[in-house]
């Protein structure tokens, strides 16, 4: 598994197959570089330290071709998009943007003249319908989490009325999850008479909740029965978790979180397969901030598409739990 993780870093961070030393990019390298922009990240300028917008870049064909677009934050008035590419004819990696914004309309065009394992340089220029507005080279560094830092020089024409410093990558779990910070932890229950600890912890960077669910035996020792993960998919913008348990269940669902600060609600509507059949059920999931406490509401249970019969089987099927923090 270490060895699939390099394999994404290099292909999505590209900090390990970039150049080392600085020099243009090539027509064999250029796209890490440019394949450290692929993503979300929201955007700080010279003026505030709350995020002026939001950029999203994405492979509109993988190694040949990037698009991305510029939101401004609130009732900002600031849009842009563009396209990263390898240019045969110039030999360069260059990029072609158009925004609308406090400016009026402007056309960007640029290409990376330097690129390191933490760094790459631009050269730019922005022009309107009059003419070239301003020249400017921008320096993007790289940190180990994926982040950048930006300066931008102004070489000629009118200077930047405000300039972008920071790219922070956007958490879209946090974001998806309001309360997930109330949710880690570990937390004793009973289900059916059977004493249970559940463990919940961070995944990398936030991004992920793991659970583990453990039967507690008569000697004190622990057995795992089940685990959970709650993820995010950016692509379809969505809360995505897949539970598995010892004795073969899996199932998918999408949780939905709201909030009011406090008290937090995750409704997920699992579908999965249990020892050859189909399976569904609804579980509400209160987590209560304030009184450390998580209660688990289970309804609606079906095997093939059929309801669980009315009865004391269905009855310990749906039992309300309620999960208490460790102290």
């Amino acid at each position: 598994m270490h060895r699939l993780n390099l394999l994404f870093v290099a292909l999505f961070s590209c900090g390990t197959a970039a150049t080392l030393d600085a020099a243009p990019p090539t027509e064999q390298d250029w796209w890490t570089g440019f394949g450290r922009y692929v993503g979300t990240f929201d955007l700080v300028t010279d003026q505030s330290d709350e995020p002026s917008g939001q950029f999203t870049m994405r492979w509109e064909e993988p190694f040949k071709l990037t698009d991305y677009a510029f939101h401004g934050a609130g009732d900002t008035v600031e849009v842009s998009s563009g396209f990263g590419f390898w240019n045969a004819s110039t030999k360069r990696a260059e990029f072609t943007e158009i925004e609308e914004g406090p400016e009026g309309r402007l056309v960007y065009d640029g290409y990376c003249s330097d690129m390191t394992a933490t760094t790459m340089t631009w050269k730019c220029r922005a022009w309107d319908s009059t003419g070239v507005v301003r020249t400017f080279t921008v320096v993007d560094t790289m940190d180990a989490n994926g982040d950048f830092t930006r300066e931008i020089k102004d070489v000629t024409g009118k200077p930047f009325p405000m300039k972008i410093i920071k790219w922070t990558r956007a958490n879209g779990f946090l974001h998806h999850f309001p309360g997930a910070e109330d949710f880690v932890g570990t937390w004793n229950s009973t289900e059916n008479g059977q004493k249970v600890v559940t463990v919940i912890e961070w995944g990398p960077g936030k991004r992920s909740l793991h659970e583990s669910d453990h039967r507690v035996n008569a000697d004190g020792s622990k057995t795992l029965i089940a685990t959970c993960a709650y993820l995010y998919d950016e692509q379809k913008e969505n809360l995505y978790a897949h539970y598995i348990n010892a004795q073969g269940v899996s199932a998918w669902a999408n949780p939905t979180v709201t909030s009011d600060g406090s008290t937090h609600t995750l409704t997920m509507d699992w579908a999965g397969t249990a020892k050859g059949s189909d399976v569904s059920v609804n579980v509400v999931c209160t987590i209560d901030g304030k009184a450390k406490t998580v209660t688990n509401h289970v309804s609606g249970f079906t095997i093939g598409g059929v309801p669980v019969p009315d009865g004391p089987v269905k009855q310990a099927m749906e039992e309300t739990v309620v999960m208490t923090r460790q102290k």
